[in-house]
């Protein structure tokens, strides 16, 4: 897990150092390739989506709140609480499933990767819940978002959710 976490840190910066970059739009060639390059605008993200099988046999309702994009740096944050009632949650013996993973999401274009985890189970002694994962949107046609992640002591997330501009183009 320590390798994953170097590598994606090393391409957020990388990328990140390559923000600045800027293209010459005297053609039309250029200036669509200019466009397709461009950051989306920063949005308020709602999303709503499932955990689709824990390794205890469940699946876990799940919303996703989060800022994206913030200065145009393609850098954001994320919350998503996860909750699940009515079953026998053999790891504290509980009879609901609860965990709040949180994190950053990095995006470029209408491609990104979201890396989370949850410190507050986790300093209560809890499973260390985390998770990575990817993200596509193109409010250029729909301010709609698809995220798709992976755990793994939850397994496959996934998600649907809508973006609010959070600026004037």
């Amino acid at each position: 897990m320590k390798k994953i976490l170097t590598i994606i840190s090393l391409v957020f910066t990388l990328s990140s150092l390559a923000q600045e970059a800027k293209v010459s739009t005297s053609s039309p060639i250029l200036k669509g390739l200019s466009e397709k390059l461009a950051l989306q605008s920063p949005s308020f993200e709602i999303n709503a989506g499932l955990a689709v099988r824990h390794k205890e046999g469940f699946s876990i309702p799940r919303v996703t709140v989060g800022v994206n994009n913030l200065f145009k740096s393609g850098i954001g944050f994320y919350m998503t609480p996860e909750y699940r009632g009515g079953i026998t949650f053999d790891e504290d013996g509980t009879n609901y499933y609860f965990r709040i993973p949180m994190g950053l999401s990095f995006e470029y274009g209408t491609i990104g990767l979201f890396l989370g985890a949850d410190p507050i189970n986790a300093l209560a002694g809890k499973n260390w819940r985390k998770e990575m994962g990817i993200i596509y949107s193109d409010p250029s046609k729909l301010p709609v978002d698809f995220r798709l992640g992976l755990s793994s002591w939850v397994g496959a997330t996934f998600g649907i959710g809508y973006r609010f501009p959070m600026a004037k183009d």
